[in-house]
């Protein structure tokens, strides 16, 4: 996964990501690594402002903070006690729009190198724009449903016309649909039907 990517060659042992939640204001934790079940639990679902992550969905920008024992902060205080020593969180934007938010944390380093935090910027970066390109190729296939159901009805009420009697005839699913049958489907003009 690219958790255990980026935490194989930046030396973090804890990731989380948040993908907005169901109620306006949450995030729900969609995916993490190194985080006990507890933990999970606890995170399972929390608002804007609330812990870290929490702080990052709200502001939209992201948030490092280092030495991390040190800090009064009560967003920092459930990390603390799990031993976590440097955390970096990023909003996960699109066009302005946040989709969630990705966070990496170590219990090993107080610090992380500008390259290294370059490095888990551009990680999420490109987490967002998958997640878009997803949302996208979704609503596409949603968008091509409703057209072949569009067209699928726009072809029941056609008329076919036949050269060689130089007649107009109603298509079958038209006739159908109009409860006519036998000969009715084939004569019938459609003039009672826009009296």
């Amino acid at each position: 996964t690219i958790f255990q990517a980026v935490s194989a060659a930046l030396d973090v042992d804890l990731c989380f990501y948040f993908r907005l939640g169901d109620a306006p204001g949450t995030l729900q934790l969609a995916g993490s690594m190194g985080v006990n079940e507890a933990d999970r639990q606890r995170y399972r679902v929390i608002a804007f402002g609330e812990y870290l992550c929490g702080t990052v969905a709200a502001r939209r920008e992201r948030l490092i903070v280092e030495h991390l024992a040190q800090s009064d902060s009560p967003e920092a205080a459930a990390l603390c006690a799990a031993g976590v020593r440097t955390y970096a969180g990023f909003p996960l934007l699109v066009d302005g729009r946040l989709l969630g938010t990705l966070a990496f944390a170590t219990t090993r380093r107080d610090c992380l190198r500008e390259g290294e935090l370059r490095v888990l910027q551009s990680v999420a970066d490109q987490v967002a724009a998958t997640l878009e390109r997803g949302r996208l190729a979704e609503e596409l296939g949603q968008r091509e449903q409703r057209m072949q159901q569009a067209l699928r009805v726009s072809r029941s009420f056609t008329f076919d016309w036949e050269p060689h009697s130089d007649r107009v005839r109603r298509s079958a699913s038209c006739a159908d649909i109009l409860h006519l049958h036998g000969d009715a489907a084939v004569t019938d003009t459609g003039q009672r039907f826009f009296q």
